[in-house]
């Protein structure tokens, strides 16, 4: 079964970005990727749906915090 993406954490010398996983979603893979043969991609679906994480992204850089939000749904 799929799960969704765990808060994880990569540094390249003294710059770091971690994901930070606010949940997750099984969705329609034919209305996210119209088009994609999903037989050629095993492994890709859980009962025909693709699973998703959602999260944000915090880089911290040069003494910087930057929190990059993915945003998911409508914005205004």
């Amino acid at each position: 079964m799929s799960q969704p993406a765990i808060r994880s954490r990569v540094a390249v010398g003294d710059t770091s970005i971690a994901f930070l996983p606010d949940g997750s979603g099984a969705h329609n893979p034919d209305v996210l990727f119209p088009g994609v043969d999903w037989t050629t991609r095993p492994g890709y679906l859980e009962d025909g749906q693709l699973v998703l994480s959602f999260g944000s992204f915090l880089i911290r850089a040069g003494g910087r915090k930057i929190l990059v939000d993915l945003v998911v749904g409508a914005t205004p």
